[in-house]
């Protein structure tokens, strides 16, 4: 299936995220010299968090806990329309609406992939992944809407055609055997607004359990094989009539 370029693209985040391994030793305060090597580009520094909450059922009532750590910081640049983060178990470069394209995508990540390994020294790549968040706003006809006009995958309820949906969550995981990495699709209806409903379609795919040389030309050609795969779901998960949306 051909790429297509659409000028009011849907997308409002596209990631690529690398975890890794790091040399033992590794601290908050060495991620920081990253942030400090790109700040030309990506001046705005924020700390990234992890929530962990736990229940303590061995006493009559049990106790819930929660705590927050701080695991990485995000970098945006100047008009936070990117994003890099430097985080204990990794790195990823985001892109906000509007999104530019896939070459920039690539261009832009292997730029700072590059500083973030000369300066950290992990030592090997555990997981690569491509991410695509997409809000597709759906007109209204007077309060009404016919998901199937715009979407092949949603919710469908038998037959009949009366049923009112207010909210739905689809999730959808689904191997991809041929290469080797897994693939989660979720939609997501989000509340009316004006005269649109918006609709979350969020593709992640993914290969885990690896092993690879930071430097490995192979994590590039894997994610040039995502790209191709999220393409293609993306396609079959619409209709012309959503396609005419972002003409």
């Amino acid at each position: 299936m051909a790429n297509r370029h659409y000028p009011k693209a849907p997308i409002t985040e596209a990631l690529i995220d690398i975890r890794v391994i790091y040399p033992q030793g590794t601290t908050l305060e060495k991620l920081k010299t990253f942030g400090a090597e790109v700040r030309d580009d990506y001046p705005h520094e924020s700390t990234r968090e992890m929530m962990e909450g736990k229940i303590d059922f061995s006493v009559p009532q049990p106790l819930s806990q929660s705590s927050r750590s701080t695991v990485g910081y995000i970098f945006h640049s100047p008009d936070r329309k990117q994003a890099v983060q430097a985080r204990l178990d990794g790195f990823t470069f985001s892109r906000f609406a509007p999104y530019q394209n896939w070459g920039h995508m690539m261009t832009e990540t292997r730029k700072l992939w590059s500083v973030f390994v000369e300066l950290l020294e992990p030592t090997s790549v555990l997981r690569v992944a491509v991410r695509y968040i997409n809000q597709i706003n759906l007109p209204l006809k007077g309060d009404s809407l016919s998901f199937e006009q715009y979407l092949s995958t949603f919710p469908k309820i038998g037959t009949a055609d009366d049923i009112l949906l207010e909210q739905f969550f689809l999730r959808l995981v689904m191997p991809q055997e041929d290469i080797s990495a897994q693939m989660i699709l979720t939609e997501a209806l989000l509340p009316q607004q004006g005269a649109s409903l918006g609709v979350i379609l969020d593709i992640d795919l993914f290969r885990e359990n690896l092993s690879l040389p930071t430097r490995s030309e192979q994590i590039w050609d894997m994610l040039e094989t995502f790209r191709e795969r999220k393409n293609r779901f993306f396609e079959v998960s619409i209709t012309d009539a959503a396609r005419e949306l972002f003409a």
